[in-house]
């Protein structure tokens, strides 16, 4: 089925090129829930741009044209309020505006309807002002009880409020920030042979094992800087390993490992300092920047790839040269000069900074004897990298930089709205109980849960029950009021909070809108009258090759365990290919039928 489903994606681009996109629009509009599908056909026409790269720009186009349909509709659809369509959920329980983010509508996602629903959801009904949230924020640093009592899983409607949990977070990731300072910066004058933790390191293990614990309990965006926590982690462990090794050595190689765990923990700390951009996405002044950041340092990833080969190039032709052929003993031989590979290396690295003279690049050394030429070919090799690096590929960064900053600067405000959209999503699903509270309050559920199950750990649900579990009774509606609605934002919601919530393709009466829809795009019976039957021909013919495909078991794929699994390429059980194109032809059918009529 995943090959028919991509020859239908490539055979509806092909066909959309030849009538100006008709052909793909009237496809979305005859679904059973139109925004929905175009969102998808978006990220699937996206996906397969990567993979097919001669065909990558018409697969972006056809992918731009299904946002920006989803983006039309949305318009339509959120005229009376965004609460329900954003939390109507499709048959994978994934409630819409997580699909959105997930496909990355950033057109979608950025809409004022979306993003004015986001607002309540960040503030819920906590109405401070913004110097007032300030000042809550300050305090909470300089008082860490009223810190403590933000943390808690208290039974009030405050500590449901997304906001309130960003400042929990952000203190706690500043306090983090403090005792790697404390542990790293400050000379406390203690020996570093006395291996006993003090009271900072320890405090310092027990915030990485709340953060340890939260990023296996707790679901976390790994895009952009969400990859920081995993790498901190990682460093701070093999530095606490390093910590433990220091006890089996004596004396200065027991001060040199402890002065290699130090390095390791400042590295750590440094890139805790890089995280707080994430935290500073929120803004609307900071937030854009944080993106531009992001995509430059993609920029400068790419150009040292380039560097890298040149300098090794160049490292290994001056190297080359500074090989002495002969001693002073007039015995020809090959010996290890001083100016060896790492030491070439250096001396063009910091070139690049206008660090190195040339009068650098004269070894002169008594025990060495060098060809005459030496020093002019050193001096000339040492131009030509000059020449390439600082003048071509040094001027071809700055350009690429240039390039981004205008391109994302023209789409900031898309792009910030986006990641406040990620920002609010990820503090809705995590709890208000960040590092190192939550080691507390995960011990305090999983002693309730495996009292009530009766130490019964082998049930078929208990990851669902773990996941969803809480100390106090803790609802995360996207209400934003929080009145105890049923309708949920998140995926990993109990089943009985599951029942009244909409479907996406019955949230809303899509006949009206996409009547709404053509009325504003202009179209009448004449245009539908002349695709029409181009469209129902094309329509029965891939109805027959889905039936085909069907009966012979492809649509129906066994995963290793033997189990039914849902093909990556579907658009899932109810919105399936199959049903969407069975419901297109009776649509089409149907209009086909009254079309005749009125030509008789």
């Amino acid at each position: 089925m995943c090959f028919i489903f991509l020859q239908f994606l490539f055979d509806l681009m092909v066909c959309s090129k030849m009538n100006d996109n008709e052909s793909m629009v009237d496809f979305i509009l005859q679904t059973p829930a139109p925004i929905y599908a175009a969102a998808k056909l978006s990220r699937h026409y996206r996906a397969e741009s990567t993979r097919e790269k001669e065909r990558s720009r018409d697969l972006i186009n056809a992918g731009n044209v299904c946002e920006i349909l989803a983006s039309e509709l949305l318009s339509l659809a959120c005229v009376d309020g965004a609460e329900t369509l954003l939390t109507a959920v499709d048959d994978r329980e994934v409630p819409f505006l997580d699909f959105l983010i997930e496909c990355e509508q950033k057109e979608c996602v950025s809409h004022p309807s979306v993003q004015l629903y986001l607002g309540d959801v960040w503030r819920g009904n906590f109405k401070f002002e913004d110097w007032k949230l300030f000042l809550l924020f300050i305090c909470s640093i300089l008082c860490p009880l009223l810190w403590v009592f933000l943390c808690l899983p208290w039974n009030i409607k405050y500590h449901k409020v997304p906001i309130i949990k960003f400042v929990c977070h952000l203190v706690s990731h500043i306090y983090l920030i403090l005792l790697f300072c404390l542990t790293t910066v400050v000379p406390w004058g203690h020996s570093y042979t006395d291996l006993l933790p003090h009271w900072y390191e320890w405090l310092l293990l027990i915030w990485l094992s709340g953060l340890l614990l939260s990023q296996l309990t707790e679901p976390h965006d790994r895009a952009g800087l969400g990859w920081i926590p995993i790498l901190v982690l990682v460093l701070s462990v093999i530095g606490i390993l390093l910590h433990l090794i220091a006890f089996a050595f004596e004396g200065y190689t027991r001060v040199g490992v402890i002065y290699a765990r130090n390095q390791l923990f400042a590295v750590a700390m440094m890139f805790c300092f890089t995280q707080l951009l994430d935290f500073l996405s929120f803004h609307h002044l900071f937030g854009p920047w944080g993106v531009i950041i992001r995509d430059l340092m993609q920029d400068l990833v790419r150009f040292l790839v380039i560097l890298l080969i040149f300098m090794t190039g160049f490292t290994a032709h001056l190297a080359a040269v500074y090989k002495p052929m002969y001693s002073n003993d007039s015995k020809q031989s090959v010996l290890n000069p001083n100016f060896g590979f790492l030491k070439c290396f250096e001396l063009l690295f910091f070139s690049l900074f206008g660090l190195t003279e040339i009068q650098l690049l004269d070894p002169s050394q008594e025990q060495y004897k060098f060809p005459n030429a030496m020093f002019t070919l050193a001096r000339f090799t040492f131009g030509v990298y000059n020449i390439i690096t600082i003048v071509v590929l040094i001027n071809l960064l700055i350009a690429m930089m240039s390039d981004t900053y205008q391109r994302i600067q023209a789409q900031s405000d898309i792009e910030w709205k986006f990641g406040r959209a990620k920002l609010i999503r990820n503090m809705k699903r995590s709890t208000a109980t960040p590092s190192p509270l939550n080691v507390f309050t995960k011990f305090v559920t999983y002693a309730k849960i495996l009292f009530k199950t009766k130490c019964k750990c082998c049930r078929a649900d208990i990851i669902d029950i773990l996941r969803t579990g809480e100390p106090f009774t803790e609802s995360t509606s996207m209400d934003p009021i929080y009145r105890g609605s049923n309708s949920s934002w998140l995926p990993n919601e109990n089943l009985e909070h599951r029942e009244n919530i909409p479907r996406i393709e019955t949230v809303l009466d899509w006949s009206k809108i996409v009547k709404k829809f053509l009325a504003l795009r202009g179209s009448n019976s004449e245009i539908s009258q002349r695709q029409m039957p181009a469209t129902y021909t094309y329509a029965m013919h891939m109805r027959e090759r889905v039936l085909s495909a069907d009966s012979h078991g492809a649509l129906t794929p066994r995963t290793n365990s033997g189990h039914l699994g849902r093909s990556p390429f579907g658009f899932g059980s109810s919105v399936s290919l199959r049903g969407v194109a069975n419901s297109t032809i009776k649509k089409v059918e149907v209009v086909h039928g009254i079309i005749g009529k009125e030509s008789d």
